[in-house]
């Protein structure tokens, strides 16, 4: 079972502790008012990290983070080329409406929508491009070394001419590109940015980062928490450290190991008073993992949600007895918002066959399935072999306290008609289909249309394939903003 699934199952009460088609957020704004945070400090470095984008909407949001009524929604991401893909939209998109929905709700309350900078990220391959189609890179080729974000853009190697590429020729770095362009995507929302990459910051959170270094604190708390995930047949997203820390420096991010009772920065051994002297005079040199990192988030902000991707959702999930060991308010978990476009005579057709739109989004296996299905009672099939387990089972309980090794025999039986049914299912499904080839062969068509050679639409391509010039940007956003104030209505939370 996926996090995807458990989520929306009845099992969801064993995965986390809220779980409700409507969060009760004043229980959870009571309970993350036990744990301050430094407003001042917050305040004061917000209104210098938004200052080359300041207009009446972040200034009003700015002087609310003051006040202990004020909370924050969150999410972040990699300061992807021209923005990156599309889901990078659709999630600050759904920051935004929730805390617009949050306040017409909750007048007592302020709630502001706040999208982290990744900046210290140092995987430059993931961000240096975008996709105009699904054949077509936009890659710049720019030299990265260390934190992407303090990259100093080269601007005679942005040679592709769009309104996504207008920023990184202003700009000078590759962190104030991305910022600016998606503040001027989301110009009058009041969309505050953060960027962890900062030596106030880091002061504030040396406590953490000396008891990283010296308990190795996470490494335990997350293996506990993975074994009980691993209960509930969950895949570990996330790798844990001894030492979730890199060592960053203007040209390098480097990891800090812990190996047979010794420390090392990348290969070079180094001795932990010298760390700790470093951090005391240098904290911004040290940075958070991308498991460390949702601690030093949560420590610095007012925040009640995280909303993110379900791959993000499955290792915060991971986090949750390092949060509580650290003593950091553990927040609401969002899936966020999904979309995909549809040609209009795409939806028409697919209709026509008797299936939703949202059918192309399956994948090959479970189309051909479903199709099948229509053919062929796979259900009473199943049931069939599921009597034979039942059988062996009661078999096995008459010869358990005579014979192990029979018990254990008729267990691999269970294995071998196991086998048997998935062999005949997908032998059934070939034969379906070549005796109805044009049924199985329309679809594929159309959802070639939807995703060709199986790419998806919000993770490929970039808001430059649908929006060719500023004029159109208003038209796209407010299409997906009615979207998410429907999927807001039915929204699952954790």
């Amino acid at each position: 079972m996926n996090i995807r699934e458990l989520f929306y199952s009845s099992d969801t009460h064993n995965l986390i502790s809220f779980s409700a088609n409507s969060p009760n957020w004043l229980e959870i704004i009571e309970k993350r008012k036990n744990y301050p945070v430094d407003r001042k400090l917050l305040y004061q470095k917000l209104s210098q990290q938004n200052s080359l984008q300041q207009n009446e909407t972040v200034k009003i949001n700015l002087d609310k983070l003051k006040h202990e009524n004020t909370f924050t929604i969150t999410t972040g991401h990699q300061l992807c080329f021209g923005t990156g893909p599309l889901y990078v939209i659709y999630k600050t998109l759904s920051v935004i409406e929730l805390c617009k929905s949050l306040n017409q709700k909750f007048p007592d309350y302020h709630f502001i929508p706040i999208f982290w900078l990744a900046s210290e990220d140092h995987d430059f391959l993931e961000v240096n491009h975008f996709y105009l189609d699904y054949q077509t890179k936009i890659e710049y080729t720019g030299n990265f070394q260390g934190a992407v974000g303090r990259h100093r853009i080269d601007k005679s190697l942005i040679n592709f001419s769009s309104w996504v590429t207008e920023p990184y020729l202003f700009y000078d770095t590759w962190k104030q590109a991305f910022q600016a362009l998606l503040h001027f995507i989301f110009f009058n929302e009041g969309l505050l940015f953060i960027d962890g990459d900062d030596p106030d910051f880091k002061r504030s959170f040396i406590p953490f980062l000396r008891t990283e270094l010296q308990e190795k604190k996470t490494y335990h708390n997350v293996i506990k928490t993975n074994n009980e995930l691993i209960k509930l047949n969950l895949k570990i997203q996330w790798k844990v450290s001894d030492i979730n820390l890199f060592y960053l420096t203007d040209t390098h991010r480097e990891k800090i190991q812990y190996k047979n009772n010794e420390y090392f920065i990348g290969y070079q051994k180094v001795d932990i008073t010298w760390l700790i002297n470093m951090l005391n005079q240098y904290p911004n040199r040290f940075s958070p993992n991308a498991g460390f990192r949702p601690l030093y988030q949560e420590f610095l902000l007012p925040n009640l949600a995280y909303v993110g991707g379900w791959g993000e959702i499955l290792y915060w999930l991971q986090l949750k007895d390092n949060f509580q060991d650290y003593g950091v308010f553990y927040p609401l978990l969002l899936p966020r918002f999904s979309y995909t476009f549809y040609e209009d005579t795409t939806i028409e057709k697919i209709k026509q066959l008797g299936y939703p739109p949202e059918f192309l989004l399956k994948n090959y296996k479970e189309i051909q399935r479903t199709i099948a299905l229509k053919y062929f009672d796979f259900e009473n099939l199943k049931n069939d072999f599921f009597r034979v387990h039942q059988n062996i089972s009661h078999i096995q309980q008459q010869l358990e306290k005579y014979s192990e090794t029979l018990v254990y025999s008729l267990e691999c039986q269970k294995f071998y008609w196991n086998k048997i049914y998935h062999q005949l299912e997908n032998r059934l499904i070939k034969l379906i289909q070549n005796q109805y080839p044009k049924e199985f062969y329309q679809i594929y068509r159309l959802k070639d249309h939807v995703q060709p050679d199986g790419f998806i639409q919000e993770r490929t391509l970039n808001i430059s394939s649908f929006v060719n010039n500023r004029d159109d940007l208003t038209t796209f956003i407010d299409k997906i903003r009615k979207a998410i104030q429907n999927w807001l209505s039915d929204l699952v939370a954790i």
